[in-house]
């Protein structure tokens, strides 16, 4: 999944923006992205361009729609430009690509108390910005989550992992069916590094990298124990796409 950057270029004159130059981001799972600068080179001209997997693209399009309903309500979330005839993603060969708003800012510190604390509570503003956002996500990310069903068919797991996951899942739908919790949107993949932790006032810390966003049952306490939904992580060494792992 690699484009030239010239290439680059020249697909991103589908925004209509001028572009000076676009510098290659490091990290990145299942996607590849660039800082795009534009003409004056101020932070008001700086944007991200995403490459996602074309396999990938119902949840990198169902993402972005959730990050722009949290910068609707004034949430830092990288959401997506469309271009110039309305468009947030543009197929090419190597993907599905998309160009979002650029957010400050740097990761939060794992020994830092304070950043933890920052990170935490980022986390439970963004949550609070999209909950009520379910009718950004496609339909196979609603809850009680086709896209999982497929995932325990498909993807190579090792032994007993597939037997214990395909049992959590039918435990929470059967909670989920008995008790009728309320549901939300949720990030699905907070890591430290989706994190942005500005300089100035704390209401400016964002949130990005919306691309595992999905609902879910929000975590509820019950009289007779607890049920909350695990929190998806990264995609392993082994291949385990992110959304299965807990």
């Amino acid at each position: 999944m690699v484009i030239d950057a010239d290439e680059l270029v020249h697909v991103l004159g589908l925004w209509g923006r001028p572009v000076t130059s676009v510098k290659r981001l490091a990290g990145g799972w299942n996607s590849t992205s660039w800082l795009v600068r534009g003409a004056s080179g101020d932070q008001h001209t700086l944007h991200v361009a995403k490459l996602a997997d074309s396999a990938d693209g119902d949840a990198f399009r169902s993402g972005l729609r959730v990050a722009g309903a949290a910068a609707v309500r004034g949430f830092p979330s990288g959401d997506p430009v469309p271009t110039v005839d309305g468009r947030l993603t543009v197929d090419v060969p190597e993907g599905v690509l998309g160009l979002l708003r650029y957010v400050p800012g740097r990761s939060p510190s794992a020994t830092s108390e304070a950043d933890l604390r920052r990170a935490g509570s980022t986390l439970a503003r963004a949550q609070l910005a999209v909950r009520e956002a379910a009718e950004c996500v496609s339909e196979q990310h609603r809850w009680p989550w086709a896209w999982a069903d497929v995932c325990l068919r498909e993807v190579p797991m090792a032994p007993g992992v597939r037997a214990a996951a395909a049992r959590a899942l039918d435990e929470a739908r059967a909670v989920t069916a008995r008790f009728s919790p309320r549901m939300g949107v949720v990030h699905g993949d907070p890591g430290l590094d989706a994190f942005r932790l500005c300089a100035g006032s704390v209401r400016d810390d964002g949130l990005i990298d919306w691309g595992a966003a999905m609902e879910a049952p929000l975590l509820l306490a019950w009289r007779g124990g607890s049920f909350a939904v695990p929190r998806p992580g990264r995609r392993t060494k082994h291949g385990w796409p992110r959304r299965m792992r807990a």
